[in-house]
């Protein structure tokens, strides 16, 4: 189920991004190595998720080619549904109770996973979540 509350050319950009982001790992490879080629998927960015501080989804993004099961890329519908329903709320409730104590705002969270990797941006009122490969690049 696709969640798609905002205008046509909002997802569209929201997919360009997620094209952008995987585009140095789209190459062929130079030799058909295939712990080379699980090192690139393991790089790159899943999906992208926004949602409310509260925890509703907005919409989803899997790049240009989100006509794609996400099973295929390693997440089903579960996986998904709690991360924008539990996750995103624990981001921004998080950063407003730290706020004191680190005197500023967390605008990011990153959290390292066997298989995932998961950072989150908190732009109050909404949250995204990329979710990525274990080597999914933060920096």
């Amino acid at each position: 189920m696709q969640h798609h509350l905002l205008h046509s050319s909002a997802q569209e950009a929201l997919d360009s991004l997620v094209d952008r982001l995987n585009a140095p790992y789209n190459g062929p490879l130079k030799n058909d190595n295939e712990a080379a080629a699980t090192r690139m998927e393991e790089q790159r960015v899943k999906c992208l998720l926004v949602c409310t501080s509260d925890g509703v989804p907005l919409t989803r993004s899997f790049g240009s080619a989100s006509k794609m099961v996400q099973s295929e890329n390693g997440l089903s519908e579960a996986i998904i549904r709690n991360l924008e329903s539990i996750m995103t709320t624990f981001v921004a409730i998080s950063s407003n109770q730290l706020r004191p104590i680190i005197g500023g705002e967390i605008k990011t969270t990153t959290a390292f996973y066997c298989e995932l990797t998961l950072q989150h941006v908190n732009a109050a009122p909404l949250v995204l979540t990329f979710v990525g490969g274990s080597r999914m690049n933060v920096g």
